[in-house]
């Protein structure tokens, strides 16, 4: 802030500047003017004071000093006796036009050039001064003006060792330059050459020029520069003109020196007008001779000197070297900017105008140093215990104290009662400025003392200025300051204070005492929202303080918001760049932070692909937009958590789900306010990890949200909730885009984390070690069937800590036998184990129970963290605060959350699996189904389900948990048969197994396994297959077409191991009863599937003989089928020759010969030896290897009148062959 403007000097007492100012300086032209002058005395004041011992005058008497009397500064000598050490005169002159630049022309000028300050300096040297105080240092010019580039030519930069003046460390002081006229007889000469070409441009016209300032000089050079001749007049007559000669015009070798500078100035003379002589034209050209020149007479040498107002040549030398133009200097504001600095901040130009200029009649004499420290320290004071006047709220006049303060202020000084008590009963600070605005008005001056300027204040009234402090206003201070008897005090306290007792006055404001409140001031108030500072000063309105006072006094005191939305830390280590994917192309995640209002972005992907990340970096990006944007993350579990449904409005619980500190209904109310004047990019995360119920109420919140017309909506969830997303925002239809995450670049993770980001130079064995690990590392996890989490972060995040210590040594491996509930067990032991390493001897037994106890430890507190989480049934959050140590959790706000969705599942089901499930408990563990158990295919929490039921050192089987398990069975007809189907789809077959386990006969013989599915008829009764393909699935029906050979042999296993005592449910799937559907025999023909049909063949042949042995003979026909439609697959073995040997080692001759004549095997073989099935392709060495070995089959085991019909009836079935080596061996056989 400027001094000038206000500060202490405007306000106290009010006073009007010095009105004697024009009486005293009738020489200043205005007001700029005295201003200027005044900073020129406090500006050379402030150039010397640190420096030297000096003393000043403003205005010095003119008899003595001529035009040089606006500033006298005498820098004193050391012994102080022998006058001063040096003398400066100076003359301030400012101009309105502040693009002035001085000329040739205003050196000369007879009022205001040089001239003038040789005759100051004429008058000083014969007065009595001089002879006391010696001859001036300098004779200072003191302007604002510039100097013009053809002025310079003549002058020169002043410097000078011994420059008291010296301007520096002064901010943009080098604007100020020092300059005096070095070539002082070259500018004489310039005035003789500027006279002459006005003359010969005059053509004859008659100018009123006076005589240069050396006119003897000018008389001696104009001889070589004009001649005379003779002109012809109008009426016949002649007369006697001047020209220019031309030895002057084309600068002849017999002109003097002086003439030549003449003929340079003269060049000079047209330079300052922009142009150059025209020597051609000039040549003619005749004017009068205004000079008198008197060509008869000889040349007197001994006026061929420069002399000026009687000053010698040598004189002239020594004024100019000592006469200094200052220029450049600034005015008004910057002036005072300047002073301000040069005081170190305790410039006052009320003060310093009241103490160093005269008023009036007075005269000042020379000031000297101790009374500018006096003056500086009256600054310091009423600087630093100033109140500047309260703005941003106004108040209406209390009359009452207004009068109080009054007949205080105007009593005697030495009243005994010199001190008046207010007690503020609203708030201290608005007394203060009702105080205040009263006292402004007072003939007083003033200070505000409060506690911390106590001290300051009891010194300072030592120093100040006698009489200068006449009142102090203390604030709220313990003790009454110590002041002298005529000092006033005004006493203002709060409440509570011990002197709010007796006689005192009591300031109550009401809000209809307030007037106006400019919320547009309350600039001290600092509000942030998720690390970035708003600027939104609208949000301090009147509605939101909503007419109360004390809502506007919780406002003013209220000096930093700060809003978190969801509590996160976006800190991504090793973090790799991914891209976002619409139906268009590639997105750029800033550009999703810029999309129109009430835009809808879902992020949709599978668990651990880093969503979650990418989410936080938008917002991250979004903190960096415009100022008006704000960015807020929430997890959709923070959302549903507050049960916001069944509010009008859920939009305006919003408040409810930030962290707002401080908070209270008028900063709820301000946030809210604030909100609702942005672009608010609202960002929901993990709206898959919530209950389909609490996913309704999240949808509804998004959606009252978006009423706000500058808002946008981003939601990161899983793919399987993408389609209820849209769903839920058709109405939205136009401006809902769906985005999936690039491809996740691991091995570029793994360099950066091992390589680029190692603490330690890597070694040539971790380079090694690394290469292997990437090359492979695709190929071991594909053969573990975790595929699907191949380019995931998270899964290569844990892959990290598991090979943490294993990846810099010798003999690296990878483990090739991972699925993925085994992944994440090994990730977490890894944890425990890398956060004790080196921390314990294994070879001591103390140190090994050390270690139990503590994993025992670290397993409890993080399933109890992962069970509140989900449940909110925790209360002693602080037990989990040493968890942040193992890196699983995160702590912020004293909010723990584990480091991903999937680690908080992993130790949920570690919970419900391996605690006991007690009375307190069951509701929790069926809810706990209800929302993991078997949902869907891409729930990585079945796989931890799976993977702790078959592990037998963490799966605890309670009667408890079997039963909670099968009323969860039996709450819904359609829950087994779901769930079977669940388990196969995700593999996991522990699961099934318990399935199997747990669940009644009666419930497993109503389920249908069927390789396809029924068609429904228009009559609504169950329809027939139709070759492959089956249509709709009915609700007990399991589907097992799309099972490989690994699973359906896991599913025979389950089946054997769950159900050895129960063999119905085992020949209920095996057999079906329907002839038209397959059976595990024909699709393991059809696949084929060696390993499952020899399984099959010998668990039947061991339990079910009788029955199997009629289920096939029912059905050769249809194996004969497959076995010729099918053929052959590739790196498979031949189910024919499987089925030959198994005839050979298994049955009898006999047998087999029956067999052959229940059915036509011929007649099949010639039917579909040509018949190509879906997705299989006609090679014609397969086709004859199967026909060979059929024949021979028939050949070997009919009998041969069987054979001999069978051959006869053949010969008329071959005719539709088309292929010619079949038709030809056929033919053959037919005719053996």
């Amino acid at each position: 802030m400027s001094n000038r403007s206000a500060k202490i000097n405007a306000d106290n007492n009010s006073k009007p500047r010095n009105n004697n100012r024009n009486a005293n300086n009738n020489n200043k032209a205005s007001k700029d003017g005295v201003d200027f002058q005044y900073h020129l005395y406090y500006f050379i004041i402030g150039l010397c004071h640190d420096k030297y011992e000096y003393s000043a005058l403003y205005e010095g008497d003119m008899n003595t000093y001529g035009a040089l009397d606006d500033v006298i500064l005498k820098i004193k000598q050391k012994d102080n006796v022998s006058g001063p050490d040096a003398l400066y005169l100076l003359q301030a002159k400012q101009f309105k036009d502040e693009l002035k630049q001085m000329s040739l022309a205003d050196l000369l000028h007879p009022k205001d050039g040089f001239t003038k300050y040789i005759e100051s300096y004429i008058t000083y040297k014969s007065s009595e001064k001089c002879t006391k105080d010696g001859l001036p240092t300098q004779m200072i010019y003191w302007t604002s003006k510039g100097i013009h580039s053809t002025t310079k030519q003549l002058m020169d930069v002043f410097q000078h060792s011994e420059d008291h003046l010296k301007i520096e460390n002064i901010a943009d002081t080098s604007q100020i330059e020092k300059y005096w006229i070095k070539d002082w007889k070259k500018l004489f000469i310039y005035e003789i050459a500027s006279k002459l070409k006005e003359c010969a441009e005059s053509s004859g016209k008659v100018t009123d020029i006076q005589k240069c300032k050396c006119e003897f000089l000018a008389q001696v050079l104009l001889r070589q520069a004009v001649e005379q001749v003779q002109v012809p007049t109008v009426d016949g007559a002649v007369e006697t003109k001047l020209k220019l000669r031309k030895e002057f015009l084309y600068r002849d070798t017999s002109l003097s020196e002086n003439g030549k500078i003449l003929r340079d100035c003269y060049d000079l003379a047209y330079q300052t007008v922009g142009r150059k002589p025209d020597c051609t034209k000039l040549e003619g050209k005749t004017f009068n001779d205004i000079f008198g020149i008197n060509f008869d007479s000889e040349v007197d040498n001994r006026r061929y000197t420069f002399e000026y107002k009687g000053l010698t040549e040598q004189e002239l030398d020594w004024f100019f070297e000592h006469f200094i133009y200052y220029v450049n200097v600034p005015k008004g504001d910057k002036m005072v900017t300047w002073l301000n600095k040069l005081y170190n901040g305790n410039f006052n130009e009320w003060i310093f105008e009241k103490y160093l200029i005269p008023k009036g009649d007075v005269h000042l004499d020379f000031v000297d140093k101790s009374l500018i420290d006096s003056i500086i320290q009256t600054v310091k004071v009423t600087t630093e215990l100033y109140v500047p006047p309260f703005t941003s709220i106004e108040f209406s006049e209390c009359m009452e104290l207004h009068e109080i303060i009054a007949a205080f202020i105007n009593q005697q000084q030495s009243a005994p009662e010199n001190q008046l008590t207010i007690v503020a009963k609203t708030h201290i600070d608005w007394t203060v400025a009702r105080v205040l605005s009263v006292v402004r008005k007072m003939p007083t001056t003033w200070i505000v003392v409060q506690e911390k300027d106590e001290k300051r204040m009891n010194d300072a009234l030592q120093t100040v200025i006698h009489g200068e402090m006449q009142t102090i206003i203390a604030v709220d201070l313990k003790n009454p300051p110590k002041r002298p008897k005529e000092v006033r005090l005004i006493s203002i306290v709060s409440p509570d204070s011990e002197y709010a007792k007796g006689n005192f006055f009591e300031d109550q404001i009401s809000f209809n005492d307030v007037q106006t409140v400019r919320f547009e001031q309350f600039e001290d108030k600092t509000f942030i929202i998720d690390d970035k500072e708003i600027k939104y000063t609208e949000c301090w309105s009147r509605e939101a303080i909503n007419d109360k006072i004390e809502n506007l006094v919780e406002l003013y005191n209220l000096s930093k918001l700060e809003v978190k939305s969801d509590v996160y830390d976006y800190n991504e280590k090793h973090c790799i760049e991914r891209e976002l994917f619409d139906k268009n192309g590639v997105v750029v995640q800033s550009a999703l932070t810029s999309e129109q209002s009430q835009a809808i972005s879902i992020i949709s992907d599978t668990a651990g692909q880093g969503k979650t990340i990418e989410l936080l970096r938008i917002a991250k990006i979004a903190r960096s937009a415009p100022a008006d944007t704000i960015s807020m993350y929430f997890r959709a579990k923070t959302i549903a958590n507050e049960k916001l449904a069944g509010n009008v409005n859920e939009y305006q619980c919003l408040p409810k789900l930030l962290h707002i500190e401080p908070r209270s209904p008028l900063t709820e109310e301000i946030v809210l306010r604030c909100l609702e004047r942005s672009n608010v990019l609202l960002l929901v995360d993990g709206f898959d990890e919530i209950v389909e119920d609490s996913q309704t109420l999240v949808v509804k919140f998004m959606k009252s949200a978006l009423q706000q017309k500058s808002w946008s909506l981003m939601i990161a969830t899983r793919t399987e909730s993408k389609s209820k997303l849209e769903s839920a925002f058709k109405i939205f239809a136009p401006i809902v885009k769906c985005y999936t995450l690039g491809k996740f670049a691991y091995d570029r993770y793994f360099e950066q984390l091992w390589i680029k980001d190692r603490a330690q130079p890597p070694t040539e064995v971790l380079r090694s070690n690394l290469k292997y690990f990437i090359e492979n590392f695709d190929t071991v996890l594909k053969r573990a069937g975790c595929k699907i989490f191949l380019e995931v972060p998270q899964f290569c995040r844990i892959m990290a800590s598991i090979y943490q210590e294993r990846i810099g040594k010798e003999n690296f491996k990878l483990h090739n036998n991972y699925e993925i509930g085994a992944i994440y067990d090994a990730f977490v032991q890894s944890q425990f184990a890398n956060t004790f390493e080196g921390y314990f001897d294994e070879k001591k037994l103390k140190d090994l129970m050390a270690v139990r106890v503590l994993k025992a430890d670290f397993y409890t507190k993080h399933m109890e963290l992962a069970y509140y989480n989900q449940y909110n049934r925790c209360r002693k959050i602080d037990l989990f605060k040493d968890l942040v140590y193992y890196d699983l959790i995160m702590n912020q706000d004293d909010q723990y959350e584990f480091i991903h969705i999937t680690v908080m599942e992993y130790f949920l089901v570690r919970y419900f699996m391996v605690e006991d499930i007690d009375e307190g408990n069951k509701i929790t563990f069926l809810k706990f189904l209800e929302r993991y158990f078997c949902v869907n295919r891409v729930n990585i929490a079945d796989k931890f389900i799976d993977f702790f039921l078959g592990n037998e050192m963490c799966y605890n089987q309670t009667e408890t948990r079997r039963h909670v398990i099968l009323k969860y069975l039996k709450s819904n007809p359609r829950n087994l048969p779901a769930f079977v189907r669940t388990s196969l789809n995700n593999a996991t077959f522990n699961t099934l197994k318990l399935l199997l386990t747990v669940t009644p006969e009666p419930m497993l013989l109503d389920l249908c396994f069927r390789f396809g599915s029924i068609k429904q008829t228009n009559d609504g009764q169950k329809g027939k297959r139709m070759g492959d393909n089956y249509e709709e699935t009915t609700d007990n029906e399991i589907n097992l077409k799309r099972l490989g050979e690994n699973q359906t042999l896991l599913l025979l296993q389950a089946l054997e191991e769950s159900c050895s005592d129960r063999p119905k449910i085992v020949e209920n799937v095996l057999f079906p009863t329907d002839p038209n559907e397959e059976d595990f025999i024909e699709v393991s023909l059809r696949k084929p599937f060696p390993e499952v049909f020899d399984k099959v063949v010998k668990y039947c042949t061991k339990k079910c003989t009788g029955k199997f042995k009629n289920h096939i003979e029912a059905r050769l026909e249809r194996y004969a089928v497959v076995i010729v439609q099918h053929c052959y697959a590739e790196n498979k073995e031949r189910m024919i020759d499987k089925i030959t040997q198994l005839c050979k080692d298994k049955l009898e001759a006999g047998t087999i010969s029956s067999y052959l004549k229940s059915f036509d095997l011929f007649k099949i073989l010639v039917e579909n030896i040509e018949v190509v099935t879906t997705g299989k392709k006609f090679i014609e060495k397969d086709r004859l290897d199967l026909l060979e070995k059929i024949l021979s089959m028939l050949s070997e085991f009919l009998d041969p009148e069987s054979l001999a019909m069978r051959k006869q009836q053949g010969r008329e079935q071959i005719i539709a062959l088309t292929n010619e080596p079949i038709k030809k061996r056929l033919k053959e056989w037919l005719d053996e």
